[in-house]
């Protein structure tokens, strides 16, 4: 298995640095067995829209991880929430998590 850490997606970017980034992370998407889209428990931004619209549906499949589920308060917001994304895109998994607590996450170390 190969992993990469790609940067994040990020619109409006005025240095052509980032401007490379981008482009060479949405290159690398279509050319992935599977993407991971990770999102901070409920917090939806603008991006994170942006992104979910440019999915292409099924091909490769995308897990949604929630990260800071942990954090999430009241703790009732939380499924409505993943409900509501649920419908952003064609998500093949989303998976609530705490990396930190190790929650839904045994493969993440400190």
């Amino acid at each position: 298995m190969i992993f990469a850490d790609l940067p994040g997606i990020h619109s409006r970017q005025p240095r052509a640095i980032n401007r490379y980034m981008n482009r060479m992370a949405l290159s690398s998407l279509a050319d992935s067995d599977v993407n991971l889209f990770v999102i901070e428990a409920l917090r939806w931004t603008d991006e994170d829209e942006a992104r979910a619209r440019r999915a292409a549906p099924g091909r490769p499949p995308i897990l949604l991880l929630v990260n800071k589920a942990d954090r999430a308060r009241p703790k009732d917001r939380l499924l409505p929430f993943i409900a509501e994304i649920s419908r952003k895109a064609d998500f093949a998994e989303i998976v609530p998590l705490s990396a930190l607590k190790r929650v839904n996450s045994s493969s993440c170390r400190r």
